[in-house]
């Protein structure tokens, strides 16, 4: 299941507008300024997503829909690194054993391994707080451009 970040710039528009410009260029701003928070948070979410081989940040996928941003993470694992798991069992599913090697190289055939779960990395929620410092001084940069252009 892949996770998926909406990212909405209220105000970005209205901004744009209370100064007094319209039309094509407002709408630029607008646009602009959502995909450069999009990537400001690509950038922040790939610097707090845990890393191990890299294909969690290779799957990082982006769009601008109107006054939307979408970012999602494509693998499915994202969910549960991001959240965290509860302790499980694992049993077979089509075997009548689980096999693996440990370390030692010893090999271990069992019928149910108890797994103990782990605390979620909370890589998003991290990315998103530190965006939101980064996304205000975006917009004033935005905005000072439709008074000096």
């Amino acid at each position: 299941m892949a996770i998926e970040v909406d990212i909405e710039v209220e105000g970005a528009e209205e901004a744009a507008e209370a100064v007094g410009k319209v039309g094509r260029r407002v709408s630029h701003v607008g646009q602009s300024l959502i995909a450069a928070v999009v990537n400001d948070f690509i950038s922040i979410l790939r610097a707090e997503m845990p890393f191990r081989t890299g294909r969690m940040r290779e799957s990082i996928t982006s769009e601008v829909r109107g006054n939307v941003g979408v970012v999602r993470v494509e693998v499915p694992y994202a969910a549960i690194v991001n959240r965290g798991a509860p302790s499980h069992v694992i049993l077979p599913r089509r075997r009548r054993a689980l096999v693996f090697q440990k370390p030692s190289g010893e090999i271990v055939y069992t019928k149910r391994i108890r797994h103990p779960g782990f605390e979620g990395r909370r890589f998003i929620e991290n990315a998103i707080r530190k965006l939101h410092l980064r996304k205000m001084m975006r917009m004033r940069e935005k905005v000072s451009e439709l008074f000096y252009e």
